[in-house]
């Protein structure tokens, strides 16, 4: 097992709520590779850090590097007793070592004050820290603070290192608080049936060790429904209690109705203590949202429909009256992707639910003549101009005007803060919802619109007076709005097609 690198974006408070606030906001990560990294933060048995807090955490992410054993083995000693038994040197001499000794030793780095020291050593990924280790013993004994290995990343580069070292973490590192794994990805970078088999025991077995966890983020996983179930079952087992925030994004493979599997309802069932969850509309049913409902303690609901996974059943309004009841702050996120048609949006956004955040995309499909845009936007308008916040539509929309219904859904959401808009609309539009926002009859904090289908750059040079007449009102308020244009640029036969008119033939004889 190798060890590299530092992770700074995972939560150090020993506060859970900020633990579980602070992966919440943390979604972002880059595309996988071919390789895998499990991070534990802050990995303190019994010994605190020093501020005396303690937050542990597991994270799977794409790898980048790799150091050697003998290096991944020292670190991972100095991981476990707070600083490394054994000496290594680099391949460097034991002379050069002592001179860059008594060089710190008299340096200006004696004049430091030690916390000074410790941070700037914060900032070293875990090969530096352990070259600084080896220095000399004023720096060793820094570099034994709790502090500079609140995140370790150990990489897991297959599925033998996995099997091999799950049964020896299980046992050292029981008490991770955060569990995040982006882009596991199983059908698509662990195409063997045999190791993808492995790779989940292995996983369910380490999870199934874990008794204090707060948060379990496992997006993009693309499991099969008997190991998804298998991983959350283990994660379940000391921990159901506990988890707060839990993200299932894309956990299952494409077109799977998880929400017909019972195996799969007991398991979500039993996570009792959930304040955010995100999942896809497939995996959710009327048994689940009564569940939550039961808890008690649902706040963030964040669901994804997408085009290709199952997409027409329906919860009634009943069940989502009975959950905003039982949760009177929830608030509720929809994500359509590839799915702009007013006939498949209006069945799932229903009246009881508190939907505080909306995003449309509808891809590129071609039939844009059946979405009924508008409908969609009055739809919105009528139902939850109370609580809407946040609103994104990105279409394609060449053969319906959405300027007038746009505007009407920004003056019927008072508690609207955020749009991104990116479509076909009038640079007039864009003046009259600054003209709104100037004359307070929408409360705007940020404002992104591109107008996409642009035919050339008069557009973006309009938009940019929209944006100098309204300069006062954006730097006053401090408010974030944004103008551009998508311009399409002709190809060569197209600009020949055009002017092939005005071309003069002269025939020379």
């Amino acid at each position: 097992m190798h060890a590299v690198g530092m992770n700074k974006n995972i939560a150090m408070s020993s506060d859970e709520d900020d633990v579980v606030e602070n992966v919440a906001n943390n979604r972002s990560v880059n595309r996988p590779g071919h390789q895998w990294f499990v991070t534990f933060t802050d990995v303190a048995r019994e010994t605190e850090s020093d501020d005396g807090s303690q937050s542990d955490c597991v994270v799977l992410a794409p790898a980048k590097r790799k150091l050697k054993d003998d290096q991944s083995q020292s670190i991972s000693s100095t991981t476990e007793h707070g600083s490394s038994k054994k000496r290594f040197y680099g391949g460097r001499s034991k002379s050069s070592v002592s001179s860059a000794s008594e060089s710190i030793l008299n340096g200006p780095w004696a004049r430091l004050p030690q916390p000074i020291v410790v941070q700037i050593m914060s900032y070293l990924n875990n090969k530096s820290k352990l070259n600084m280790a080896l220095t000399c013993k004023a720096w060793s004994q820094l570099l034994s603070s709790a502090r500079l290995w609140r995140n370790l990343i150990l990489e897991l580069s297959s599925f033998q290192t996995i099997s091999k070292s799950t049964v020896q973490f299980s046992k050292m590192y029981s008490q991770l608080k955060v569990f995040r794994m982006h882009y596991m990805e199983l059908d698509r970078y662990w195409r063997y049936e045999k190791r993808r088999e492995k790779l989940v025991n292995s996983l369910a077995q380490f999870l199934s060790a874990q008794r204090k966890l707060k948060a379990f983020v496992m997006n993009n996983a693309q499991t099969e429904v008997t190991q998804g179930c298998h991983i959350l079952e283990s994660a379940a087992k000391y921990s159901s209690n506990q988890i707060e925030l839990l993200n299932l994004e894309d956990f299952f493979q494409s077109r799977v109705a998880a929400f017909r599997v019972p195996r799969y309802i007991t398991a979500i069932n039993r996570f009792t203590c959930l304040k955010q969850f995100f999942l896809n509309y497939n995996y959710l049913n009327e048994d689940i949202i009564d569940q939550l409902a039961a808890y008690a303690k649902l706040h963030i609901l964040s669901i994804k429909v997408y085009k290709n996974d199952p997409h027409y059943h329906r919860i009634s309004t009943i069940s989502w009256a009975k959950l905003k009841r039982a949760c009177p702050h929830l608030e509720v996120n929809f994500e359509f992707d590839q799915i702009p048609a007013y006939h498949d949006i209006r069945p799932i956004l229903v009246a009881p639910l508190p939907l505080h955040g909306l995003y449309i995309w509808s891809g590129y499909e071609e039939n844009e003549e059946d979405w009924r845009i508008c409908d969609s936007l009055k739809h919105i308008s009528k139902n939850f101009s109370k609580t809407l916040e946040s609103f994104t539509l990105e279409i394609e929309n060449e053969s319906e005007s959405i300027d007038e219904s746009l505007i009407s859904m920004l003056c019927s959401c008072p508690a609207l803060y955020h749009i991104d808009v990116n479509a076909i609309i009038n640079t007039d539009t864009v003046e009259n919802i600054c003209k709104l926002q100037e004359d307070g009859k929408i409360n705007l904090q940020s404002m992104y619109i591109t107008i996409t289908g642009a035919p050339d750059t008069h557009v973006q040079d309009q938009l940019d007076l929209i944006a100098a007449r309204y300069a006062n009102l954006t730097h006053d308020y401090r408010l974030d709005f944004q103008f551009t244009a998508d311009v399409i640029i002709p190809s060569a036969v197209d600009y020949a097609a055009r002017n092939e008119t005005h071309d003069e033939v002269i025939v020379v004889i």
